[in-house]
This record gives C-alpha cells, structure tokens and sequence, in this order.
C-alpha cells in the first residue's frame, strides 16, 4: 500500500505506471477529490486502455463532510470517458463481489462509486454473477407500468417507492442498474412496455444515468414517459444526509408523490 498523501494526480499516474508492469492497482479516493485528477484518468489510464480500479469512496450525499465533499458529479464526470467502465453497488455484499470482480477484469479501467456511510444490506436480492453491462431485475411482473431504474444506494430506495407505489395499486418493476457505462441495452429497449420509467441516482442531474436513460429512449424512439430523479444544478450545502435527501426531493415519498402524478398524465 502506497499512502501519496494529498496528491491524486500523482496517485493515478503512479497507478498507471504500476499497471504497464503487471500490477494490478486499485486507486481509493473520495469523488470529490478525484476531480483533481481528471487529466491523469484521461491521459494515463483511459487513453492506454489500462486495467486500474478507482475505489471511488463518498460517492453520492455526503452530508456533514460539509458542501466541499459532496460527491455528485462523479458519473457525469466519468461517463464521457472512453475505456472506462462506471459501475456501483447496491448493498456491501455487491461492494465485495465487484471489488473481486475488478481485481481479475482487465480489459478496461473500472470506477466502483460508493457512499459514505454504513452500506445496506439488501440479503433477499443476491447478485450471484456479475457480468460487464447487465443489470439486476430485482422485482416486477408483465402487468407494471411503472419500471425504476436505480443506481447504487438508491436502490434500496427504489425498493421502499415500489411498495408505496404497489399500496396504490400500480405495479412496479424494479431494476439493481449495478453499470452505469455500459448500460444494459436489452433492458433498454423492453422499456416501451411501461408508462412511465424512473430514474435514480445520486449525482447531478447534467451528465448523470438518468440523462444517459433519456438519450437512449429519444434515440431509439421508445415509446414511454421518463421522470429522472436526481440533484439540481447547484452545490449542495452542509446538512444530514437524511435532512438534504428530503429537501432534494430523493425520499420516498417524494418520489412517490411524483410518480403518481405522473402516471395520472401519461393517462
């Protein structure tokens, strides 16, 4: 283990030179702070297509780390990145498997965001294999008419909206979108069947999965009603975690509320 201190830029060049040797280099740093290193991502790891993981720790809400640390602009700052594979866990289990996962993968760089904070632990959902652009179904029949596509910690989220939701009477299919690049086309492309889809993450809604969802459905002309649920253009302040969800309009029953109302439009 190499602690650099505070350099990131020299981390990821460090990372990428290891990597040319043989090594296998797993590079942990909080989201905002691997801002810093944005050309070194580009330059000496994506542009020769090198094999290292970015443990990308506080990803997300971070509350009382202050508005300095919130880490909401990862995926969008990732994403344009060729060779790079972007992926997050829904529970500690997941954060385990795709730590193991990435350590043998070697075809590409991989960023795995995570939160800060205890990780939850979804055991009724277990992801027995992981396979590079496919996504978990976790619940769902032929009957939903409303499909929730949900990244990482709000997975749980999702969960939680979908029982709201089904005590409404509107069935819901729920999916564990473990890849935010590549995403999982055959999911995709079977989203005509719903009236309206969600989109959930926690990350700027500019750039973020929700948008890539957006893209993809305008792209391929899917007939179907998309909300995305996800931070505003703006810096988010210091607060709780729980305080700043709430005011963002990512709870439960915010998204709930939402989701109603748009059911009721789309008719």
């Amino acid at each position: 283990m190499f602690d650099v201190g505070i350099a990131e830029q020299h981390a990821v060049t460090m990372a990428g030179g290891l990597a040319v040797k043989g090594f296998k280099p797993i590079v942990a740093i909080y989201s905002t702070f691997l801002q810093r290193a944005y050309d070194q991502i580009i330059h000496d790891i994506a542009l020769q297509n090198l094999p290292v993981v970015f443990a990308i720790d506080r990803a997300g809400i971070v509350g009382d780390d202050g508005e300095t640390h919130q880490g909401i602009f990862d995926i969008s700052y990732l994403k344009p990145v060729p060779n790079l594979v972007i992926t997050a866990p829904k529970d500690a289990k997941e954060l385990e498997l795709l730590l193991e996962f990435s350590a043998q993968y070697g075809e590409h760089p991989i960023a795995i965001r995570y939160p800060r904070g205890a990780c939850p632990n979804l055991g009724d959902f277990p992801l027995n294999k992981i396979e590079v652009g496919r996504w978990q179904l976790l619940k769902g029949s032929n009957e939903s008419s409303v499909a929730l596509l949900a990244v990482g910690n709000t997975v749980s989220l999702a969960l939680d909206v979908s029982k709201i939701l089904e005590e409404h009477r509107v069935k819901t299919t729920v999916f564990n979108c473990l890849f935010i690049k590549p995403m999982d086309e055959e999911v995709l492309n079977s989203l005509n069947k719903y009236r309206v889809v969600a989109t959930l993450e926690e990350n700027v809604k500019l750039g973020g999965f929700g948008e890539s969802v957006a893209r993809y459905i305008v792209e391929k002309n899917i007939d179907t009603k998309i909300e995305i649920f996800a931070l505003p253009d703006k810096f988010i302040e210091h607060g709780s975690q729980e305080i700043l969800r709430e005011k963002y309009g990512l709870s439960s029953t915010a998204i709930s509320q939402k989701l109603l109302s748009s059911i009721h439009q789309a008719g």
